[in-house]
């Protein structure tokens, strides 16, 4: 793990994607990883993007929002939920490459750990579909490896 200083001058932990180099960031996005508890275990709500692939509700930030006001918009917007309790103020943080046409585009995603609350409505433009899952069974929907080790730093933040 590596220490970065990133667009809010705040102190992050993440780690290198392979083959991943310093270098400017050309996208940025800020997201909540919506938990519930059910009985003794916890439960994430994954989004299926048009794309097809899983992850969680996440977007890009308007002018003049923190990062956090940022996940939270896109959490209502994409899920019609709200945010119950917000486990740390100190993001999860993500990097990985994208392909872009013939680019490669180095991208940054900032999550917050939530528990949230509210009835469940998916915003058909962007999502698919939304599931709750437990914890352990987060990895046989998500392929990016960086989600994986998310996973595994949500864990520490919810015990």
């Amino acid at each position: 793990l590596r220490t970065h200083s990133v667009l809010e001058g705040t102190t992050h932990r993440w780690s290198w994607g392979r083959g991943m180099s310093d270098g400017e960031i050309a996208e940025f996005s800020c997201g909540i990883i919506p938990v519930e508890r059910v009985g003794d275990e916890w439960h994430l709500l994954l989004v299926r993007l048009h794309a097809g692939h899983w992850g969680f509700p996440k977007g890009h930030r308007e002018e003049g929002e923190s990062s956090l006001e940022t996940a939270t918009r896109e959490l209502a917007e994409e899920t019609g939920l709200e945010i119950v309790r917000l486990f740390s103020e100190e993001p999860i943080v993500e990097e990985y490459w994208l392909r872009r046409s013939f680019d490669r585009v180095r991208k940054q995603v900032v999550y917050f750990v939530a528990e949230v609350r509210g009835e469940l409505k998916i915003q058909e433009e962007e999502v698919r579909e939304a599931k709750w899952v437990p914890i352990d069974a987060v990895t046989r929907y998500v392929r990016f490896s960086s989600i994986r080790q998310l996973i595994a730093e949500v864990r520490t933040r919810l015990e």
